[in-house]
């Protein structure tokens, strides 16, 4: 039994070097600790191969593996827990240059002057070596937590601490109890049974136990970079050892009351072992739940809010009304002391503070541009910011940080309709916690699933609503224009008719303003009728770039106003779009028109076309062709950018207030965008995208 767990912590150390070493993006800390984990295999592999044959060479790899494994395990820690600014600790360096001596000098004093006898003084004093070389790698892990100053990073550390600290202690007490139990005959000529206990010792495999667990806690370190919840892997082993412990017990009852033959005692240790058996499954998850109701409070409080939540999300009608549910379950969980629900706004094109809960801190960030803080949730295997992972990251994490801190948060878990983040939960954790747990990461991204599905349906129903309302609202003011254009019909009629009549000079002038105004008007309701009037779209291939040199070619033969320059950039092997191609004629005809209009006293005005990227409802981020037409005005003003689609808007003297609406409702009907870009004294852009 003894060999074969010396054989599972070398082999569970094969395994972690090869998943350390074999993912995407491999980082140099994973590469030395899978140098860590050879080093690891080859001590007990080594170990493994002295307690059966017992050769002579074992015994030296033992001792020359072991040697090594107090620098690699310092050189991991070490390039994980310096930022990427710091430069490596000194004490690597050297302990690279003394460890290769030290072993160097064992072996060879080990084969020369002591013949590689069983216990010997060189390889005591390697040993020696490679426990002071472990206290210094402690002290060094001890000054990085006192001068640590981040919170969960100093969790990890005094984790490793402890972890490392108890491998090494039981190390040093197999090899000092080892040595005082040394039998006196040669352990060559012992049985196999006899030997394994020489070289074990009285004391059971327990350092080999405690590096497994060191290695493991390592592992997940740099896997997930966070901080391992050992609460919630401690109630589980617990869990565990109980049943194991009452499976031993149930084995030595039926073994020490069954008297008789061999056959009939094993057959008493399988029936009594069925019996176990059977009873577990049931047992199993009364007795976790009782354990980590005991030991894991707050995970459990977690899954409770969760499980409330899963009920009561379905009914829920409004965004304010998941906001409330959503952070009132969450908060009176008491895991989270503050936390927060930010969705994307189209029309800000912002991602907006809904409702926040708990902060003590002032109220949190209220909104945020998606790019680049959402940039990063574009990846599918990002899951959530972890302020512990932002630190990693450079001058990109402390960007992203700055923003959590503006928001109060120390998690922030996305909210994904594919590749589209329509908002993201922000959460507080405890000053005194050491960190998130990848069971609260895995449900808190479960949550979060559910709560994107359900921002998704009530947009679509909110727009549905509103559709409807405009459909109606269209309806009704369609019939209104056409009941304010027949009286129209009748003014100008009567207008025109006294026009022939004789008049003074001042009955002329105000004769000529009611035709003026009457004509203004009709212009106005002709124009709102063409809005309101549901369009179909006569959409055919077209060469984007053939359609852009028509409307140029148009707006020059109007004439083009004194000193204003109109300049064409065509880009080159764009392909075909599928469009109406007389609405894109009249929407680039608007827009150059008014880019004209913005430069009455002399300018430039350019008409580009290039690829680009268009973000599509529920499809992703697709191809898709870009016009951008910019002049060189004086711009547009903030209070003018928030109105510039609401019909019947203008700041033209003169103008319907419609053309603007007019071109958004037709580009949108080709699942497009319009969108503009402004600087005060540094003109305008007004960019389509049209898909591919």
């Amino acid at each position: 039994m003894t060999v074969f767990i010396y054989w599972a912590v070398a082999g569970m150390a094969a395994v972690l070097a090869w998943r350390a070493a074999s993912g995407r993006g491999v980082r140099r800390a994973n590469v030395d600790f899978a140098m860590l984990c050879a080093v690891t295999c080859g001590t007990y592999a080594s170990f493994a191969l002295v307690l059966v044959p017992g050769w002579v060479g074992f015994r030296l790899a033992w001792a020359a593996f072991g040697a090594f494994l107090p620098v690699t395990t310092l050189q991991v820690t070490d390039r994980f827990f310096r930022g990427p600014e710091d430069a490596t600790s000194p004490l690597v360096g050297k302990l690279w240059l003394a460890t290769p001596v030290a072993v160097a000098a064992a072996v060879g004093a080990d084969l020369v002057f002591f013949d590689a006898a069983d216990v010997t003084a060189a390889r005591i004093g390697l040993g020696v070596f490679a426990y002071l070389a472990f206290a210094v790698v402690m002290r060094e892990l001890w000054l990085r937590y006192r001068g640590s100053p981040y919170r969960v990073e100093r969790a990890r550390i005094l984790y490793l601490l402890g972890t490392l600290g108890t491998a090494a202690g039981f190390a040093v007490i197999e090899a000092v109890f080892r040595v005082l139990s040394w039998p006196e005959a040669p352990v060559a000529e012992l049985g196999l049974a006899e030997r394994v206990a020489a070289y074990q010792g009285p004391v059971p495999p327990l350092s080999g136990l405690c590096s497994a667990v060191f290695l493991f806690f390592l592992y997940e370190v740099l896997s997930e970079d966070r901080l391992l919840d050992l609460q919630e892997y401690l109630a589980r082993i617990v869990t565990v050892a109980g049943f194991a412990l009452g499976l031993v017990f149930v084995d030595y009852v039926a073994t020490a009351w069954v008297s008789g033959t061999r056959l009939h005692s094993g057959f008493a240790l399988f029936v009594a072992s069925t019996l176990f058996l059977v009873a577990y499954e049931p047992l199993r998850e009364r007795v976790s739940a009782r354990v980590s109701h005991a030991i894991n409070t707050r995970g459990r409080r977690l899954q409770s809010a969760l499980d409330e939540l899963t009920s009561v999300l379905p009914s829920v009608l409004s965004l304010d009304h998941l906001a409330r549910v959503l952070l009132g379950r969450l908060h009176a969980s008491g895991r989270f002391p503050a936390l927060a629900l930010y969705v994307y706004d189209p029309g800000s094109r912002q991602v907006r503070l809904v409702a926040s809960r708990g902060s003590d801190v002032g109220p949190p960030l209220p909104a945020v541009a998606s790019s680049p803080f959402a940039d990063g949730f574009q990846r599918e295997d990002v899951r959530a910011y972890v302020r512990a992972g932002m630190v990693r990251l450079g001058s990109e994490g402390e960007a992203r940080l700055q923003v959590m801190d503006a928001m109060n948060a120390d998690l922030v878990v996305p909210l994904r309709s594919g590749d589209l983040v329509l908002g993201w939960i922000t959460l507080k954790d405890e000053e005194w916690s050491d960190g998130f747990s990848h069971d609260e990461l895995s449900r808190l991204d479960a949550l979060a699933k559910r709560v994107s599905g359900i921002v998704e349906n009530l947009r679509n129903f909110e727009a549905a609503k509103e559709q409807a309302r405009l459909a109606a609202l269209g309806t009704m003011s369609a019939g209104l224009a056409h009941e304010i254009r027949n009286p129209l019909a009748g003014i100008k009629g009567a207008a025109q008719y006294l026009e022939g009549s004789e008049l003074d000079d001042d009955s002329m002038e105000f004769l000529q303003v009611v035709l003026d105004e009457v004509d203004r008007l009709d212009t106005v309701v002709s124009g709102f009728l063409n809005y309101a009037r549901p369009f179909e779209l006569q959409a055919a291939p077209a060469d984007i770039n053939v359609t852009v040199s028509h409307v140029l070619s148009l707006v020059r033969a109007e004439g083009l106003p004194d000193g204003v320059t109109l300049v064409e950039e065509l880009g080159g092997g764009l392909p075909e779009i599928v469009v109406d191609d007389t609405k894109l004629v009249q929407v680039l005809l608007n827009l150059v028109q008014n880019a004209l209009q913005a430069v009455p006293d002399g300018g430039s005005v350019s008409v580009r076309t290039r690829a680009t990227r268009l973000q599509r409802p529920g499809q992703g981020r697709g191809p898709a062709l870009a016009i951008e037409v910019r002049d060189d005005g004086p711009g547009i003003s903030r209070e003018a950018l928030d109105k510039l689609f609401i019909p019947f808007y203008t700041t033209k003297q003169g103008g319907t207030g419609l053309g603007l609406a007019i071109c958004e409702r037709i580009v949108k009907a080709h699942g497009g965008e319009l969108d503009v870009r402004t600087a005060p004294e540094r003109g305008s852009a007004f960019i389509v995208r049209l898909p591919v």
